[in-house]
């Protein structure tokens, strides 16, 4: 959460379920209400205490980086400015579910696809995440998830515990000895996929860099009949020697290190 004071009010920015929230107080600490954003998306406030100027920064998966003009008695946004990119919003959905891990924990996804695919097993569906650092994977802008839907592609994004979307905790559960829980994490998203229709392993493609690298590398080892392709970009594979390269050593906080008796354990399996 962060608050700024902007136009006699105070505007808390929340990150709620993977995605913004931006809530209104008064000075003194009462609630106003809500600001209604164009959709479920990434959004920043801006402005000063002292002057009535209040403007949004929002991007989703459909909208890139677009500057509104905030209306306070009235409660709405006013575009401003906007990137000169055509796209058909309505042509396309945007959900998020939620489904179960392997043991039970209840994971959200961001699934983005044409509104008219059929749920007949038959669609491309591309698989990424990341679960690691506390990063959370939030809606963003991306040109080629754009140019993956008008192809008839199909995109899903799950917040991995590792991640931050959901606090402290949801970090602690898929680090350490825990990692094994951000990969299990993935694998029930595709196994959600498929159960659902929206995919078969001919048709899944799984997509992760970096911490994401090391993602999608156990997994394609662990279950390598879900998957049709794996792009596995500037992957952390060598976990029993990756502490001695660069500054990689100080990612022993995330993943433990093999040095250590009791993490040796864990982390080569």
């Amino acid at each position: 959460c962060s608050v700024s004071a902007i136009a006699g009010s105070l505007y808390l920015e929340y990150i709620h379920k993977a995605h913004s929230k931006i809530k209104i107080y008064s000075s003194e600490g009462e609630y106003i209400k809500d600001v209604e954003l164009p959709s479920m998306g990434s959004a920043n406030v801006y402005g000063y205490f002292s002057k009535p100027n209040i403007w949004i920064t929002f991007s989703s998966f459909l909208i890139p980086l677009t500057t509104y003009k905030y209306n306070f008695d009235e409660n709405k946004t006013d575009l401003f400015f906007k990137p000169p990119i055509s796209l058909n919003i309505a042509d396309f959905n945007i959900e998020q579910i939620e489904y179960k891990s392997k043991d039970g924990t209840r994971v959200t996804m961001f699934i983005l696809y044409n509104k008219n695919i059929k749920r007949d097993g038959k669609n491309p569906v591309l698989l990424t995440g990341y679960g690691g650092f506390g990063v959370s994977m939030v809606p963003t802008f991306s040109a080629g998830y754009v140019a993956w839907l008008e192809a008839k592609g199909m995109v899903a994004i799950p917040n991995l515990r590792g991640g931050g979307e959901y606090g402290k905790k949801w970090h602690d559960s898929g680090k350490l000895e825990k990692k094994q829980n951000a990969f299990n994490d993935f694998i029930a998203a595709a196994e959600w996929l498929i159960n659902k229709k929206y995919t078969s392993p001919k048709k899944l493609a799984i997509f992760g860099e970096s911490n994401g690298g090391l993602l999608v590398g156990a997994v394609t080892v662990q279950r390598p009949e879900l998957f049709r392709v794996v792009d596995c970009a500037v992957p952390l594979l060598d976990m029993l020697r990756y502490h001695k390269f660069s500054i990689a050593n100080t990612w022993a906080v995330e993943y433990g290190s093999s040095e250590n008796p009791g993490q040796f354990k864990y982390i080569y399996k």
